[in-house]
């Protein structure tokens, strides 16, 4: 979800029983993507491209997840209404997941 968030603020909420990841707001802009994994998940959380990158302002991470044997890959991409040429097209991965689901 969209958190405009920082670092220093989701220290204040716990959310007992989760893990939280935060790609936190860029600048003034409202933006960030928050994520809470639940404690008995193992999970890697990256971020593939925050806002300030380019000029299209988008955000994308990549969450992995373990349950058991079995591995998630879970992406989450932010684009702000008005956005020109988003470049989350532009990583293969994304572009094969986008496949997947169509």
């Amino acid at each position: 979800m969209e958190a405009n968030l920082t670092l220093d603020i989701v220290k204040f909420y716990p959310f007992p029983g989760y893990n939280l990841y935060l790609l936190p707001k860029y600048r003034k802009v409202a933006s960030g993507i928050l994520v809470g994994i639940k404690d008995t998940l193992t999970a890697d959380f990256e971020i593939c491209k925050e806002m300030g990158e380019s000029e299209d302002k988008s955000e994308i991470i990549k969450l992995e997840v373990w349950k058991k044997s079995c591995r998630f890959k879970i992406y989450a991409l932010y684009v702000p209404p008005g956005s020109k040429n988003p470049t989350c097209l532009h990583y293969p991965s994304i572009i094969r997941l986008l496949s997947l689901v169509t």
